[in-house]
């Protein structure tokens, strides 16, 4: 029943986008927010997801089971964003004690960048996984990357207009997580589902 790895991509959109947003408000209280912070933070979101979509590629070939892959990656990264707002304030001390850019480009590689790597290899896993069984192979990709996009759209409004300003950052964190952890779900139920193994 791959149909749920379409919600899949539209949580794990949601969610980049929603942690570019958190982390942004992370950094405030000890880097600020200038030009260098967003530099630095738009940086090692690209740079993450742009290596996510690389290894992940990689890994469909090499193993050939993208949702196995795509429930590894969901897996580490609810423990990533559980630990994040855990050990941020003991490593945000020691990092604003740098200098500047580096105190900026070590913090963000540290907390966002392994992040946005999980999230970036989701979309060509997901691909792989909805095209071994799709009739129409070619439209998958459009689709996915279509979705994602909505999915990235709607955690803007979420997190940057409800839940960071009314909730605030705590639980903004733990709701990103547990949106993550549905993803993992609704991709261990669309690998219980389906027949045949990808």
């Amino acid at each position: 029943m791959k149909t749920l790895l379409y919600p899949v991509s539209f949580l794990c959109g949601m969610n980049l986008l929603a942690f570019e947003l958190i982390g942004s408000k992370l950094l405030a209280p000890h880097f600020g927010t200038s030009f260098h912070v967003w530099s630095a933070t738009l940086f090692v979101t690209l740079l993450g997801i742009a290596l996510g979509y690389y290894f992940s590629g990689k890994q469909i070939k090499k193993q050939g089971r993208p949702l196995k892959s795509l429930a590894i990656a969901l897996l580490v990264n609810v423990f990533i964003l559980a630990l994040v707002p855990l050990l941020s304030p003991f490593v945000l001390g020691e990092m604003v004690a740098l200098p500047f850019i580096a105190g900026i480009l070590l913090t963000v590689i540290l907390f966002f960048f392994p992040v946005f790597f999980l999230l970036g290899s989701t979309s060509p896993l997901l691909i792989a996984g909805l095209e071994n069984s799709s009739p129409e192979p070619a439209k998958i990709p459009g689709v996915v990357f279509s979705i994602s996009t909505i999915g990235g759209v709607f955690g803007i409004y979420l997190f940057g207009f409800k839940l960071i300003p009314e909730r605030g950052l705590e639980y903004a964190f733990y709701t990103v997580d547990a949106f993550n952890l549905l993803a993992l779900i609704l991709c261990l139920a669309s690998s219980r589902l389906t027949p045949k193994t990808t």
